[in-house]
């Protein structure tokens, strides 16, 4: 399983080597990117659902903006929260289909 967590902009702050393994992209070059120049309204909702405390779901290809290869995946996101209960980012659990 490819896990990643990122901040309320949308930007990777850290990942496991799975995760760069079924997106066939180097770890180093994933933490920092930033989710929104991923396309698609589909995906950047579930990205976008855990600010507003939600779980989210995603099912098909993940689309990295720097690379031409089509990953199927499925993917469940879910907030982040601080010690307060304020929603800090998100953490992402991807599976390679």
């Amino acid at each position: 399983m490819g896990v990643f967590h990122y901040a309320s902009d949308l930007r990777i702050t850290d990942c496991n080597e799975s995760f760069a393994e079924i997106l066939q992209i180097e770890r180093a070059q994933l933490v920092g990117l930033k989710l929104k120049k991923i396309r698609g309204r589909k995906i950047q909702k579930v990205l976008y659902d855990v600010f507003d405390c939600k779980e989210g779901y995603y099912e098909g290809v993940f689309p990295l903006p720097s690379s031409s290869v089509k990953i199927m995946v499925s993917m469940h996101t879910a907030p982040i929260f601080d010690r307060k209960g304020n929603v800090v980012g998100g953490i992402g659990i991807v599976q390679d289909i």
